[in-house]
This record gives structure tokens, C-alpha cells and sequence, in this order.
């Protein structure tokens, strides 16, 4: 039977989601706080017993001028997804959940693999739509995730460090050689991350988060999360956000200087990260998002070789999973949407003109 968690119930469903083996820092209750103009809910499945066996963290937001909501389940639902009796728990339950918004669309995006045909056919069969071409830029969560299996080191951080690539441990103790220093900072780092973060966005033409986003993350995960710096000189030249959560150390967020490249502190960066992972008996270091497209001329194509010089693998999900109850409102939405992201990118293009100007100037 599906239940619809009142607020102090909600540290229950933490605690199922910290310890699911499919559990994901996105499904925390903490995910709201981190996306502060959102509302939340919670909808569960519960075995005979009374326990838990399935659930989701939903985050919802109005449509402004048509006082309908958007509902989203950010890597969920959590459960053992061969199980449908709990599914169907949870699809009745969002149904539900919907009535009480006002609800026009109910979207998730859970961690199921792309082969999984089986859960494919079930969420197509309890009324989900679903398009198995969507590529890069066609879904909120890239599709695509480089990770690697702890599990089969056994907890041998030195047979960890020989899995990868020849070259990539030659970075990691160059970067040690030529004076880098990698720290476990928090909020007092904060500021010094941010600007190399900004630097990141120009340089790769990505929109910024606001800082006060990230602080909310930093407070909002506590100890599930830390802010790793890499200094040269006491100089701060690259960073990082990680999540320790369900099994999984995640590399949610980097930010690099222009300056000090050869120095290798990336690749000391997420070398220590990955001790965090091995330290803390993590099943999965996740090096999150990678581009669909791996042609070597890609304009992201970087992103994927740096990642692969660690020798994990590429996992590709299934994609989104959609349920309309008004289509005519969720198209809507998608204009808004659209007209939205346009509008970031002329910003960002204007963001990035008045930065090369200045450039030149000095």
C-alpha cells in the first residue's frame, strides 16, 4: 500500500534511501533544501511488516499562471526495480499526489540501465511515456555516467591506483612533485571555489549556480558532503564538491584556474576523493556526467578522456520516464522551458563577451 509521508516522517525515508543499493544523494530529503524554491513530497511503499520497501522524494513546482504543478522524482523512485507490486504502489501513490497539487506532469529518471527492457515495458504498461533516442540536452540528468567498481579492489587503495592508466599516475604523483596540496576545506574555502568555478563556466560555456546554491548543498548534506582544494603556493587552483551517500562518492561539481594546468591538480583532486570512497567501503566512485556523444571531435569529448585515464566504465540509463494528466498545460510548460533556456544562454553569451572584453583591455 502507497502512503504520502507527513514531514516527520520524512527521516524515515532517509534512512531507507542512505542505505538502499539504490539509493542516490538526489533522492535525499535534502535535495529540497538544496533547490530552495521548490516544495517537496514523499510518497512510499510499505511491505507487510509496515517497513519500507520503496519510495521517492518528490520536489514540485507551480506553473505560474495556471496554478497546476510540475512534479519530479530526481533519480527515483528508490526500490528494487524488478519488483511491481511496490511500482504499482508508487505509481498509484504519485496519482494520488497529483490530485492533491493539481498536478500536470510527473516526471523520473530513475538509475535504471538502458538495457533493462523489463522495467522499460512495466512503466509503458502503468501509463508512462517514454523515448529511448533522448540525447544530450533532451533530459535534465545527462544519460551517460562514467563510474568505477570499488568492490573488486577489496579495499586495496594500492591496487586502486595501479588500475589506472600509466599515465594518469604519473599526473597524480607529478602533481605531489610540484607542490600541489590537496585539502578538505568547507564553507570558509567557499568563496575562493566559487571564482574558479565562474572561471570553469566561461571557459566551457556552462551556466553557473549561484554561490548561495552551493553553500545550501554544503549545509543541506553536511557530512554526506565535502569541498576538496588543490593549492600551489597557498594559491587556490582547483576544487571540488563530493557526495558520500548510499554506497556511492559522487563528483557532483569541479572548478579548475586557468593557471597551474600542468601542475595536475585534477587528476590529485579525484584521487583523493576516491581514497573518501575507499576509506568509507563505497561500492561506486562516481564520476557523474559524461556526453552521449563520444566522437574524439566532440566538443566534450575532454571531459569523457580524463575520465576514462581512470579506467572505470562508461553506464548509460534508460532516460525519463513521463506520466501527462494535461498535456495542453505540460506543453506550455516545455515553451517556458525553452524560452528559459534561451534566455540563460544569451545572458551567458553576454556574461562571457564582457569578460573577453575586459580581457583585452588589460
Amino acid at each position: 500500500m502507497f502512503e504520502i509521508l507527513e514531514r516527520d516522517q520524512y527521516a524515515e525515508f532517509e534512512n531507507f534511501n542512505l542505505h538502499h543499493k539504490n539509493g542516490s544523494f538526489l533522492q535525499s530529503i535534502h535535495w529540497s533544501s538544496v533547490k530552495q524554491n521548490w516544495g517537496q513530497a514523499v510518497v512510499v511503499s510499505r511491505d507487510l511488516s509496515g517497513a519500507i520497501r520503496g519510495g521517492m522524494n518528490i520536489i514540485t513546482q507551480e506553473l505560474k499562471g495556471y496554478g497546476k504543478n510540475y512534479l519530479y522524482a530526481t533519480r527515483g523512485p528508490v526500490m528494487d526495480y524488478e519488483d511491481e507490486e511496490t511500482f504499482q504502489d508508487l505509481v498509484a501513490g504519485v496519482c494520488e499526489l497529483s490530485k492533491r497539487l493539481n498536478g500536470f506532469h510527473f516526471r523520473m529518471d530513475p538509475p535504471v540501465l538502458s538495457d533493462n527492457q523489463a522495467f522499460i515495458e512495466m512503466a509503458k504498461h502503468y501509463g508512462f511515456e517514454y523515448d529511448p533516442t533522448t540525447v544530450d540536452g533532451d533530459t535534465i540528468q545527462r544519460r551517460c555516467s562514467y563510474q568505477l567498481d570499488l568492490t573488486k579492489f577489496h579495499g586495496d587503495i594500492d591496487a586502486l591506483f595501479e588500475s589506472f592508466h600509466p599515465k594518469w599516475r604519473y599526473n597524480i604523483r607529478l602533481a605531489a612533485r610540484k607542490g600541489v596540496e590537496c585539502r578538505i576545506c568547507r564553507e570558509e574555502a567557499l568563496d575562493e571555489w566559487y571564482a574558479l568555478y565562474k572561471t570553469t563556466g566561461l571557459r566551457d560555456n556552462f551556466v553557473n549556480r549561484p554561490i548561495s546554491y552551493i553553500r545550501h548543498f554544503l549545509e543541506a548534506y553536511g557530512e554526506h558532503a565535502r569541498l576538496y582544494m588543490c593549492y600551489y603556493d597557498n594559491k587556490p587552483i582547483s576544487g571540488a564538491i563530493c557526495t558520500n551517500y548510499a554506497g556511492k562518492t559522487s563528483y557532483v561539481y569541479g572548478a579548475s584556474s586557468n593557471e597551474e594546468r600542468h601542475r595536475m591538480p585534477n587528476h590529485l583532486m579525484q584521487w583523493n576523493m576516491m581514497l573518501w570512497a575507499m576509506e568509507t567501503g563505497c561500492d561506486v566512485y562516481d564520476f557523474r556526467e559524461i556526453p552521449m556523444n563520444l566522437d574524439p571531435n566532440g566538443s566534450q569529448y575532454g571531459i569523457y578522456k580524463f575520465k576514462q585515464g581512470f579506467n572505470g566504465e562508461v553506464v548509460t540509463y534508460a532516460s525519463e520516464f513521463n506520466l501527462i494528466f494535461d498535456r495542453a498545460v505540460k506543453e506550455a510548460s516545455d515553451q517556458e522551458r525553452i524560452r528559459q533556456a534561451q534566455e540563460i544562454q544569451r545572458m551567458k553569451a553576454e556574461e562571457k563577451a564582457k569578460a573577453l572584453g575586459a580581457k583585452e583591455k588589460n
